[in-house]
């Protein structure tokens, strides 16, 4: 199933319009119809946002695997549990960094190595963005 399919039905299952969908995500209903029906694709903030907003994670969304699968990511070992912890345990713009590499990797169906070192830069750099946007209050005081 394509991403838009999977929005529509998790959308269904919910009992959601696509208005309040788009409230939930953030944007307006006709994009959602337009994500639904594949003429536009969502930038990987809007993919986070969207699956919240139909109650699904974003594997579920991007993967294309209907909500209500079996096909479920397990923590198979002492070794995943630890990174999975360890990633719980970042301060939010790390774990954005974190979210935007993995999606990145989901969205392009690749591991390529350069690729992975691509979307790893990106990441780190979106991160300190967000980091010193932070640090600079509105008034263009930094925080100290």
């Amino acid at each position: 199933m394509s991403l838009g399919e999977v929005l529509r039905r998790a959308r269904r299952e919910a009992r959601l319009t696509q208005r309040e969908v788009g409230k939930r995500a953030g944007c307006a209903g006709n994009e959602i119809s337009r994500y639904e029906r594949g003429l536009k694709t969502p930038r990987v903030e809007r993919v986070v946002s969207l699956a919240g907003a139909v109650g699904i994670t974003v594997d579920c969304l991007v993967s294309g695997v209907p909500p209500g699968s079996q096909n479920r990511m397990r923590l198979e070992d002492d070794e995943d549990r630890a990174a999975l912890a360890a990633i719980l345990r970042l301060d939010p713009v790390q774990r954005a960094a974190v979210q935007a590499f993995v999606e990145g990797l989901a969205l392009s169906g690749s591991l390529d190595s350069a690729l992975v070192a691509a979307k790893a830069a990106e990441a780190i750099e979106r991160g300190r963005r967000l980091r010193a946007a932070r640090a600079v209050e509105p008034g263009g005081q930094a925080h100290r």
